[in-house]
């Protein structure tokens, strides 16, 4: 692999990580929609409009290269990744910050880097790639541990509770294996990714860039995802009421979530370009560095927007120890190729 490549493509990774890590900021400034319909908007927007317009524009011969049979496996990631995302939520309310979040985002991160190098380079895992590639993903693991400590830390003393109160009323094996469910689920969105060479191939030799022939997969991964978005927000609008689209003052809304969709797509753009550009391998090392920087980003976003406000030094400390060593997760993985 050629270092320039791979250095362009982990930058690519990396930034699109912080695309899709302070996506979500607009959110702030919907105060007049509940979280159904913001994300609803958000959701056609970043799942199906965005990607689709740009597939149409920069892939050669969609029609035929939409004609083979590799879209139906595409299709069934994107809409397993779509109900992991429902679940995700399901697993945050019933475990927690700190349980649940780093839970779910270990097995994300794990099994959507470690699948696709079983499977694609199995001569791979002994060797040095392999093994910092592991290694990268479990000290990654050790990060999202300590930012979602650091997260629920910081819920429980903006709330007033005791540190040590326990966070939910559910059945425990029933939480955790949601959140597995959740993991795993969304995990799959690399997947769809990572299976797509013979697609990806085609629309190159069809004469699309190399560097834009993921803009297709990407479009029927998230447009199947966004079936199972489409049908949780419905439920849940139908329950609140649609009228609040048509409410006077939200034109803001409606700029501040079709800015989320934008941004969020950019971001999974953006690592896909850069993940093309890193070779076979990019779908093993760009997706932990792209989960990872997402995880900085995010909580980079929450403390420039006040959201750790009312916390104490070792809340702060716990979050700051978590991004260190989520950055030192990604030099590993890079240094390893």
């Amino acid at each position: 692999m050629d270092d320039s490549n791979l250095r362009l493509g982990l930058a690519l990774a990396v930034m699109g990580g912080v695309m899709a890590g302070v996506y979500a900021v607009p959110l702030k400034f919907t105060k007049k929609w509940e979280w159904q319909h913001s994300w609803l908007v958000y959701s056609v927007v970043g799942l199906v409009i965005f990607p689709w317009a740009l597939t149409c524009v920069f892939t050669v011969n969609l029609g035929e290269l939409l004609s083979g049979s590799t879209w139906i496996l595409i299709c069934g990631f994107g809409l397993a990744w779509g109900v992991g995302n429902v679940l995700w939520g399901m697993g945050l309310v019933r475990l927690g910050l700190a349980l649940g979040g780093s839970l779910m985002m270990g097995i994300v991160s794990g099994m959507g880097s470690l699948v696709p190098l079983i499977v694609l380079q199995p001569d791979s895992l002994h060797t040095r790639k392999g093994l910092f590639v592991i290694l990268g993903n479990a000290i990654l693991v050790v990060g999202a541990v300590l930012c979602s400590r650091a997260g629920d830390l910081r819920a429980r003393l903006q709330s007033g509770k005791d540190e040590t109160s326990g966070t939910t009323s559910y059945s425990f094996p029933v939480s955790v294996l949601i959140a597995i469910l959740a993991g795993a689920l969304s995990a799959m969105l690399n997947f769809s990714f990572a299976f797509s060479g013979d697609m990806q191939s085609r629309a190159v030799d069809f004469g699309t860039p190399s560097s834009l022939a993921s803009l297709s997969v990407w479009a029927l991964a998230l447009s199947a995802g966004f079936l199972a978005n489409l049908t949780f927000c419905s439920w849940r609008i139908g329950r609140a009421g649609w009228s609040r689209y048509l409410q006077t003052g939200t034109l803001s809304h409606w700029i501040s979530t079709i800015l989320m969709g934008l941004t969020w797509f950019g971001g999974v753009m953006l690592y896909g370009i850069g993940a093309s550009k890193m070779g076979p391998s990019g779908a093993v090392i760009g997706w932990p560095v792209f989960i990872g920087m997402t995880l900085v980003a995010s909580n980079v976003a929450g403390m420039a927007t006040g959201e750790w406000r009312g916390t104490n030094s070792r809340c702060i400390r716990l979050l700051l120890s978590g991004v260190a060593v989520i950055i030192a997760s990604m030099v590993v993985i890079a240094r390893g190729n």
